[in-house]
Parts: structure tokens; sequence; C-alpha cells
């Protein structure tokens, strides 16, 4: 359930940003399949890649992780 709520945030700040997968993986130095896996919640991303992700997409890390901005709560 994470790993595919995460996804679903990741694949929305992308696309938000007009961002394609390969767009992302270039930025992360990775592959898009592996951006498809974090996007498909098969595979959450390392602490280390996590954090690359943010500062590519320039957002908070626990906005992307948990879907907290500025220091709201989740429900």
């Amino acid at each position: 359930m994470f790993a595919a709520e995460f996804g679903k945030r990741l694949r929305a700040s992308r696309e938000e940003r007009g961002l394609t997968q390969r767009d992302l993986a270039e930025r992360l130095g990775t592959g898009a399949s592996q951006v498809s896996r974090y996007e498909n919640g098969t595979q959450l991303p390392n602490v280390e890649s996590l954090l690359l992700i943010a500062e590519a997409l320039r957002m908070d890390v626990r906005e992307l992780l948990l879907g907290q901005k500025n220091g709201s709560s989740v429900d």
C-alpha cells in the first residue's frame, strides 16, 4: 500500500513538472525502467535515490514520501 501511494505521488509530481520518466531517470543517473518501477509501486527507492528524486523534482522529501506539505500532518 505504501509503495503504491508513493508511486502515485511520484508520477503526479513528475507529470506536474512536465517531465517524462526518461527525463527524470537522466537526472537521477538511472534508467526509465527504474523510475517506472517506483511509480508502479513494485519497488521503493533507497534513501540516496529518494533524496535525488526530491531534489530533481524540487520538492520536500516529506511531501514526496508521505504527502506532507510544509509541516502539515498526514491524516
